[in-house]
């Protein structure tokens, strides 16, 4: 099949022809755009669908992830809060721990001073047996009746005051025993502090024996209150410690200067105080030192007055612990508390009563939160402590 030659058809092609072929040509070009715009509207009409679609996807997930950034923000305060209540209970385990110590020491104790009272009634009730039989002696060499002679009358004398010093033994010996039943009856109270019983020293009268010997003569040293050094000349020791330390049965120099590397441990645990603190201040040297000024010079102590404030470098801003004003700050530092791990170490209980011997008006601000604060405060997790802040408040 032969084709024809284009080049000849349009050249055969009259002019009529030629503006019609034209026109065709132009028609066909502009349906052709007309149908391809119809055909374009169409998908960008689609597409458009499909972007608001797209659009409202995007948006519920925005909303969702925004949903689950606030659930991740609340586990988050919850793992927080979760966090310092573990921290709190553990602290609370040390301090039973170490109250359950202090709790079998003064069993101990309690148990000593029982069998002592009761050695001091078993001591007395004999002199008071053998009071009673030269009492006897005496009423048998006196006789019944008739005149007396100047002995006879010494002899009288002697014997009333042996009754005399027999009714006071016998007073005496009723307070033992009362002594003696409530220290029983405390035994088996686990939190009660009994104190040793004073016993008042009385003149007795010199009743002599035969054998030229005070029978009345009982030794009471034992009976007689340890004395109490002031504690608080020792640098790195103030009030506060010094009274944890009286509760801990240290008063004198002389015990802190014998004590061993494994006392030292023991007591740190003891009254909660800061492990190694007292191997730096020396307390041990200082106690030895001040003991022996003690006896050389008993008056350099008394007149004693050395300032112990805390250094300024070392004394921390304790008011930025939620709770603590410039009031309770300054009330803290009177009693030797100038730094946050002093307020770490601390038992709320004896914020609390600090605050109650102070100014009872004060105990609108509740310490219970104070160590946990003041933890995060000595190690500098700032922003940890505003986030504990802002739910305390």
């Amino acid at each position: 099949m032969q084709f024809p030659d284009l080049n000849q058809l349009f050249t055969e092609f009259t002019q009529r022809e030629s503006l019609l072929f034209l026109a065709f040509c132009l028609v066909s070009f502009l349906f052709g755009l007309l149908i391809g715009y119809v055909l374009r509207g169409r998908r960008v009409r689609e597409l458009r669908r499909e972007l608001k679609k797209k659009d409202a996807e995007i948006s519920q997930r925005d909303e969702k992830i925004q949903q689950l950034t606030n659930d991740l923000s609340l586990r988050d305060a919850d793992l927080k809060k979760v966090q310092y209540e573990l921290d709190e209970t553990s602290e609370r385990a040390q301090r039973l721990e170490v109250e359950r110590g202090k709790l079998n020491n003064q069993i101990t104790y309690l148990k000593d001073e029982l069998e002592k009272e009761r050695a001091a009634q078993e001591s007395q009730q004999t002199t008071i047996e053998d009071l009673n039989e030269q009492i006897l002696g005496l009423r048998t060499k006196l006789g019944p009746g008739g005149n007396e002679s100047t002995a006879d009358t010494n002899m009288s004398s002697r014997l009333a005051a042996v009754e005399d010093r027999v009714a006071q033994l016998e007073a005496e010996n009723d307070q033992l025993e009362e002594t003696i039943a409530t220290l029983s009856k405390t035994q088996g109270t686990t939190k009660q502090v009994i104190d040793t019983p004073e016993v008042r020293d009385v003149e007795e009268p010199d009743v002599v024996g035969d054998d030229g010997m005070n029978v009345l003569h009982i030794d009471r040293s034992r009976f007689q209150q340890a004395e109490k050094d002031d504690l608080t000349l020792i640098d790195g020791l103030g009030p506060f410690l010094e009274k944890k330390l009286n509760d801990a049965g240290v008063f004198t120099y002389e015990q802190i200067s014998k004590w061993t590397p494994q006392d030292i441990q023991r007591v740190t645990k003891e009254i909660q105080f800061f492990e190694g603190r007292i191997e730096k201040d020396n307390w041990v040297s200082q106690a030895r030192r001040l003991s022996s000024l003690k006896e050389d010079n008993p008056e350099a102590l008394i007149s004693s007055d050395k300032p112990r404030p805390a250094p300024e470098e070392e004394a921390d801003n304790l008011q930025l612990i939620e709770g603590i004003g410039p009031q309770i700050e300054q009330i803290l530092r009177e009693r030797g508390i100038q730094r946050f791990q002093d307020i770490a170490k601390s038992d709320p209980q004896d914020l609390r009563t600090i605050l109650e011997e102070t100014n009872p008006e004060l105990l609108v601000h509740d310490p219970e939160t104070w160590p946990a604060q003041a933890r995060l405060a000595a190690n500098q997790q700032w922003d940890v402590l505003k986030d504990y802040q802002e739910q305390l408040k």
